[in-house]
């Protein structure tokens, strides 16, 4: 309902090293900001809470992320980046958003499942509990702090208590594998060693 939407590049990396000669990897970067809480909509003493928004929006950045990487195999990883305002977190109750990882990764019956082979294609797929999406933050520094990035006791220009990570960064190995993937990895590293730039998509992808 808030014309949200989200912009993707497909890029080629080179190790920034000059003293390693490292293949370049293609990634699938996407960006966003999903439906947001409005207090006092739609009348005065409510909130607004957009769950089902945010829910049908992920669900179409991921699903088109997964279509994604099928057709483009030699991407290593999708990345899922901005602030989500995905509520599951707090510290004393669930939050009012369904747990974010067990929702794309299949734990609630999610988003996340993995379609059977396709073989006429030559494309083999793994399961997705091989490729799971993965927070970035809990990976790396999930034990050390709660990690918020809307943290209104630390910043004054923020009214209230609200404390909450609704900023994240998730990513999801490419589960898709073919023969092509292979054959092309020696061709794509000779044409982009000598270089670091991505050749960049984008596109707004939806409208809420």
């Amino acid at each position: 309902q808030m014309n949200r939407g989200f912009v993707f590049v497909h890029g080629r990396i080179v190790g920034m090293e000059p003293q390693q000669e490292q293949q370049p990897i293609e990634i699938l970067f996407t960006t966003t900001h999903l439906e947001s809480f409005v207090p006092n909509y739609p009348t005065p003493g409510r909130t607004y809470d957009g769950v089902e928004q945010r829910e049908s929006q992920m669900k179409q950045m991921t699903t088109f992320c997964d279509t994604y990487l099928s057709k483009h195999r030699n991407i290593v990883a999708a990345f899922v980046t901005g602030d989500l305002n995905w509520d599951d977190e707090r510290p004393r109750s669930k939050g009012v958003d369904k747990t974010l990882l067990d929702l794309l990764n299949g734990g609630d019956g999610g988003i996340g499942r993995v379609k059977e082979t396709n073989k006429k294609q030559g494309s083999s797929i793994r399961s997705n509990s091989h490729h799971p999406w993965i927070d970035a933050w809990k990976i790396n520094q999930g034990k050390k702090s709660e990690g918020y990035t809307y943290d209104s006791k630390i910043n004054p220009m923020l009214r209230g208590n609200l404390r909450r990570r609704f900023d994240r960064i998730l990513i999801r190995e490419n589960c898709y594998d073919s023969e092509e993937k292979q054959e092309s990895a020696s061709s794509t590293a000779s044409s982009y060693a000598s270089s670091s730039s991505l050749r960049i998509k984008s596109t707004n992808m939806f409208g809420m």
